[in-house]
């Protein structure tokens, strides 16, 4: 992270001079995770708009019910899929 925004001549960048450079894993816009995907952006774009949601929550429910807790547990103790988090 602080390899991207530290780049020459990225702190003219307004999303770097705001903190609002944000890392998501590709694999959260894969099959059924991408509405997951577009929430992490809604939050990220419009945080005053969705303010109510929790993406992260979402991305949990989703992984533990089509794959079961212990999928969930593996993949969050083993993989950062946004950064920084929410």
């Amino acid at each position: 992270y602080e390899e991207i925004i530290n780049r020459p001549g990225w702190d003219n960048i307004d999303a770097v001079k705001n903190g609002r450079v944000y890392i998501i894993k590709s694999d959260v816009f894969l099959t059924f995770r991408y509405p997951v995907g577009l929430l992490y952006y809604a939050t990220w774009f419009h945080p005053e708009l969705f303010a109510d949601i929790d993406p992260a929550a979402v991305h949990q429910e989703a992984i533990t019910t089509f794959f079961g807790a212990e999928e969930w547990e593996t993949l969050s103790q083993h993989e950062t899929f946004v950064y920084p988090d929410l």
